[in-house]
């Protein structure tokens, strides 16, 4: 069996606050396999967009990762710094979640594509001008105007999408991180961006994970699927399983929140606990902390017990 291209294990993301210590993410394990899609889903505050930033070493000095994460069998955790860069920007490309304020309103989009190329390749101004018209044609950028002067102000909504894809595929990744890339955009420009997306896994063999709360994206886009919830994963597996046989409660929720044409429901089902955030459990040390445990109920498909197993 091919060892996985990314392999998570009881990754754990502690944030130092006033009040002490709080784990925003805890024990999280997922694995994307070489040239797959996985899909981390979850709501705002499960931990999704923190569980990323980790694997691209991006997260802030008062946030401290601690577990393993394994990229093509290179230890991620605690790893030099210099060495970290060489992954991060060489081997794993990052889309984050708002081009507005992620991409650098003064420099231009050409300006910007550029500074990877120089910082991972020995290429002569030259080459580095004719890769970066090369990037944007293969993001869909060339046939409307030449946008390499341009400032990201300049450009719609789904044209700086494209420009931040662009600069993520800029040194041939291994990996893409895409960080709800679709948010902020009309349903059009969303199509555009999936089907620019899984376009490029297919034409350049590129590995996916894709953090969403948009479960239609994920049946499209992802061949497995994580759900998280309260910093933890709550369920994992193939995603046609996840969608149509939810076993645990939150992933039901999820599934059962989307309006469908016809629908008479008064209400959306919600999740019938206190939210964890809500609650100092997160503050307790793990070690003194009662943990559920992920149990496997089908070939490729996990989920956590929504009871403690040390509770009376």
């Amino acid at each position: 069996m091919t060892a996985p291209l990314l392999d998570i294990r009881e990754l754990s993301v502690t944030a130092s606050t006033a009040s002490g210590p709080y784990d925003a993410v805890r024990e999280v394990s997922l694995e994307i396999p070489r040239a797959g899609a996985v899909a981390v889903v979850g709501e705002s505050g499960s931990g999704k967009s923190l569980t990323a930033l980790a694997v691209a070493g991006l997260l802030g000095e008062k946030l401290t990762p601690t577990g393993s994460i394994l990229f093509d069998g290179e230890e991620l955790v605690g790893m030099p710094a210099a060495r970290r860069r060489e992954i991060a920007g060489r081997r794993i490309g990052f889309v984050f979640q708002e081009p507005m304020s992620s991409l650098h309103p003064i420099l231009t989009v050409g300006q910007q594509i550029d500074e990877g190329l120089r910082a991972h390749y020995d290429m002569t101004t030259r080459q580095r001008a004719d890769r970066v018209r090369e990037l944007l044609a293969t993001v869909g950028l060339s046939n409307t105007r030449d946008v390499v002067g341009d400032r990201i102000g300049q450009l719609s909504g789904g044209m700086r999408q494209r420009v931040m894809i662009a600069m993520a595929i800029s040194c041939e990744p291994e990996l893409i991180i895409a960080d709800e890339p679709t948010t902020a955009l009309d349903v059009t420009l969303q199509r555009q961006v999936i089907d620019l997306l899984a376009s490029l896994r297919e034409r350049l063999g590129l590995s996916l994970m894709l953090i969403t709360h948009d479960l239609g994206v994920v049946a499209e886009t992802c061949e497995q699927a994580v759900v998280m919830y309260g910093g933890q994963v709550v369920e994992r597996g193939d995603t046609r399983t996840l969608l149509h046989e939810p076993a645990h409660d939150y992933t039901k929720a999820l599934v059962l929140s989307i309006p469908t044409l016809g629908d008479t429901r008064r209400r959306l089902p919600t999740v019938a606990s206190v939210a964890p955030w809500l609650s100092d459990t997160r503050q307790i040390p793990l070690a003194d902390r009662p943990l559920t445990e992920m149990s496997q109920i089908a070939p490729d498909h996990w989920v956590r017990s929504t009871t403690a197993k040390d509770a009376a």
